[in-house]
């Protein structure tokens, strides 16, 4: 397994998630999945309503562009997005509803382009996985090794490798870019766009320890209604992600 921390240059870590607030929005982000997940809510602060303009927002991944909204006839056709788009529940990422699950999206309903939000009130939003591949090649040179004891087998040892980055040396730098409105419609607006306002939240991956599993996962701390057992993921942070691979 490869754990992956981020960090950010314009949220702050508030309860282990990352928050951007400004007189306008408050957004409360949630990363936690194989792969990552751009998941986050978006709450108005304002006394009116506001508009999100999806067609002008997007997930930006090293430097290429991910639209959130695609019409449905396009999707199959834009291969670029096979490896991000993420189908599943909606994850609420707020440290009152961690990990929940909300209503499940769905492929046979088209993408909504403009998103109302009431005063005081919160959308939640999950589209992207954060990267389209299951490992990153680990510059061993560079790396800090460990021999640290085995979880299931203590007398037994394994390896770990630790990798830290900054925003210009950093394999995954991604940002999500939001337009907002003040009217339903963008037709509302003149040429140059003077009443749009940007949020563009800038995050990259600033530290990376390939693993073995069982020291990811950690120890069990019982059996699930399915048999399974249930561990107790030590490392699991809202700011954080993993990788999982084969080697």
């Amino acid at each position: 397994m490869q754990l992956l921390t981020t960090s950010s240059g314009d949220a702050v870590l508030k309860d282990d998630f990352f928050v951007f607030e400004n007189d306008t929005v408050k957004i409360t982000y949630q990363f936690w999945a194989n792969r990552g997940i751009l998941s986050f809510e978006l709450f108005n602060k304002l006394e009116k309503p506001i508009y999100i303009d999806w067609k002008n927002s997007s997930y930006i991944f090293n430097g290429v562009k991910m639209n959130y909204w695609i019409d449905e006839e396009l999707t199959n056709s834009v291969s670029v997005y096979g490896n991000f788009l993420y189908t599943g529940p909606v994850i609420k990422p707020n440290p009152l509803l961690t990990y929940t699950v909300g209503i499940t999206s769905s492929t046979s309903v088209k993408p909504e382009r403009i998103t109302f939000i009431p005063p005081k009130s919160s959308i939640y939003k999950t589209s992207f996985f954060l990267v389209p591949f299951s490992s990153i090649s680990l510059d061993s040179a560079n790396a800090k090794i460990s021999v640290v004891p085995r979880i299931d087998k203590p007398k037994k040892k394994t390896k770990t490798y630790e990798v830290n980055y900054t925003l210009t040396s950093s394999p995954i730098v991604f940002r999500n870019f939001i337009s907002l409105m003040f009217s339903e419609s963008s037709k509302d607006y003149d040429d140059q766009n003077k009443n749009y306002k940007y949020i563009d939240n800038q995050f990259y991956v600033s530290y990376i320890k390939q693993e073995d599993i069982r020291l990811f996962w950690g120890k069990s701390i019982g059996t699930g209604s399915d048999g399974y057992p249930i561990y107790e993921k030590p490392e699991k942070k809202p700011a954080k992600f993993y990788l999982e691979f084969w080697q």
